[in-house]
């Protein structure tokens, strides 16, 4: 399952999906995380999760719930973090109960793999 506020990356995620043959496995939607924590989606929780999206968003999300998405033994990625905010990051997912597992970096941009303590 595919969330996107932006209709923009709907629509490139549909056509990426489309050009990578799994359209028919992918539910692509318009809409956000408190969409899909009501249930307004065929999931409210997953085993792998996906945010690459810049800290301030991150860190908003978590604020909202983005921590409930995740199953008790899943794997959340979080991408698209400046050096520089990886650490506002760190304390999100630790306030959320959340606990790294790893941390990437290449040149100024960090990826942040994560599970629940």
């Amino acid at each position: 399952m595919a969330v996107d506020t932006d209709q923009n990356a709907v629509d490139a995620t549909r056509t990426n999906a489309s050009l990578n043959n799994i359209e028919s496995n992918l539910g692509i939607y318009k809409g956000s995380l408190d969409d899909i924590l009501h249930g307004d989606y065929p999931l409210t929780q997953a085993s792998f999760v996906l945010a690459n999206i810049l800290a301030p968003v991150i860190i908003k999300l978590f604020k909202e719930g983005l921590a409930k998405t995740l199953k008790p033994d899943g794997i959340m990625v979080l991408a698209g973090i400046l050096e520089n905010q990886a650490e506002q990051v760190i304390t999100a997912i630790k306030t959320s109960g959340l606990r790294l597992l790893q941390q990437y970096q290449i040149d100024d941009w960090v990826a942040l793999v994560v599970t629940h303590d």
